[in-house]
């Protein structure tokens, strides 16, 4: 297994703060896969430009790609992945090649923001409301769509995750301290 840590978890649980702080204390290499991801297709419009033109599944299959590229390019590094919520989950069909690629090549985690679905899903929603996109949403709406998302996503990662944590009310430096003493880095 390589020396990558990727950290997977639903939208607004707090993995890039976490990846950031992780790497930092690690003195390791930082990579957000969304904004990797950005990069290459900028000509395509970004993210949301090449899922809206060849839709979601045909994204995590070019994810699944740009994976093997970055992995094999990544070698002898010492990595904090950052993937995004559903790229390894149950929702798409391709997701799954995602997960089973880092399953085998990194050491997963799982950040979820409590060990009780609905409570996670509270705080998920309290800083879904707090975003940008989410401002002229309904409450009722978003709740909605945390919630949907939460239960499409989260079982899935759990299939493929090394070690699933629970942010609670800690600190991302707090998080990362953990997330160290899980795999005995010091």
């Amino acid at each position: 297994m390589e020396d990558i840590i990727t950290l997977i978890g639903p939208r607004s649980v707090g993995k890039s703060t976490t990846g950031i702080s992780l790497a930092k204390s690690l003195d390791w290499i930082y990579i957000d896969l969304d904004e990797h991801m950005n990069n290459i297709l900028k000509e395509e419009g970004g993210i949301s430009g090449f899922a809206e033109k060849y839709g979601w599944n045909k994204y995590y299959l070019r994810i699944h790609d740009e994976l093997k590229v970055l992995l094999s390019s990544l070698k002898n590094k010492k990595i904090v992945l950052d993937v995004g919520g559903s790229a390894t989950s149950s929702k798409f069909p391709a997701s799954k090649f995602n997960a089973k690629l880092l399953s085998k090549r990194t050491k997963i985690v799982l950040i979820l923001p409590n060990e009780e679905d609905e409570k996670g899903i509270q705080v998920l929603f309290n800083r879904e409301k707090q975003r940008d996109h989410f401002k002229g949403w309904s409450k009722d709406k978003l709740m909605k769509k945390v919630r949907r998302d939460y239960f499409y996503n989260v079982p899935g990662m759990r299939k493929f995750a090394h070690f699933i944590i629970h942010t609670k009310k800690r600190k991302p430096k707090q998080l990362a301290d953990y997330i160290m003493s899980l795999f005995k880095i010091n």
